[in-house]
Parts: C-alpha cells; sequence; structure tokens
C-alpha cells in the first residue's frame, strides 16, 4: 500500500517523539492513501511555515494488518463512534482516557479512517456545545 505525507520537510525517518498530541487519532504520524490529499496539506503547511511544498512516499506492507501484536482502530466512514473518538483526542481536558474512545493513550497502533476538515471540527464544536 502506498501512503503519502504532505509536508515542507523530507522525512526519511519517522520520529513518533514529534508528532503532536490532540490530533483526529492522537499523536502519531498521519498519512494518507490520496496523494491530492498530501498535496493540499503541503500547500497548508507551506503556507503557515514556509519552505517547499513535499510529499514523503511510503510503502506500507499489507502483512501488517494480520500482525496479532499491532493493535488497529478503523473507521470505514464518519459515523457517531468515530466523531466522539475525533473529538475526544482533540480534548485536552478529556480524563477517560483509557477509554476506547480515544487514542490519547496510543492504545492503537495504527487508526484509519476519514479526516476531520476545520468545516466538520466547525459542525463538531457546534454540537459539543448544543449537548452541554
Amino acid at each position: 500500500m502506498i501512503l503519502y505525507h504532505g509536508t515542507n520537510v523530507k522525512i526519511d525517518y519517522i520520529d513518533l517523539e514529534k508528532c503532536k498530541p490532540y490530533q483526529d487519532f492522537g499523536k502519531g504520524f498521519y498519512c494518507t492513501t490520496i496523494k491530492k490529499q498530501a498535496e493540499n496539506m503541503a500547500e497548508r503547511v507551506v503556507a503557515r511555515r514556509g519552505g517547499t511544498e513535499i510529499i514523503n512516499v511510503y510503502e506500507l506492507d499489507e502483512n501488517i494488518f494480520n500482525d496479532k501484536n499491532i493493535k488497529v482502530k478503523q473507521f470505514n466512514k464518519p459515523s457517531a463512534e468515530w466523531a466522539k473518538f475525533v473529538l475526544n483526542n482533540r480534548n485536552r481536558d478529556f480524563e477517560w482516557i483509557n477509554s476506547k474512545e480515544c487514542n490519547v493513550d496510543c492504545k492503537y497502533d495504527l487508526v484509519i479512517g476519514p479526516v476531520a476538515d476545520d468545516d466538520i471540527i466547525s459542525l463538531f464544536k457546534t454540537f459539543e456545545r448544543r449537548s452541554n
């Protein structure tokens, strides 16, 4: 499986210590199977930080999905479960980190699912305010 990561630097070695916490699927290195999505991300990174757009390309051995030692969480499409998972990972005040509804504690080695863009996050926040 070919994966893309759009940014402004070449990344030969993935260092999870450099990854930011409180992202959609928790602290981790984010890739996509959609090259155009990585290109759009590279554009956004360059607009914020400068530099040159770079698309890093990686090959993931799909046998990893058969490895029982790899903990995988997969969302096939946006759903209430996916929305809660994303909100919980982004929420710095979320206290139930042992919950399967978040990855703040890095309980999953690999999370697969749709990206929550800024429009979706605004919708999430509106829903959250109305629910409280």
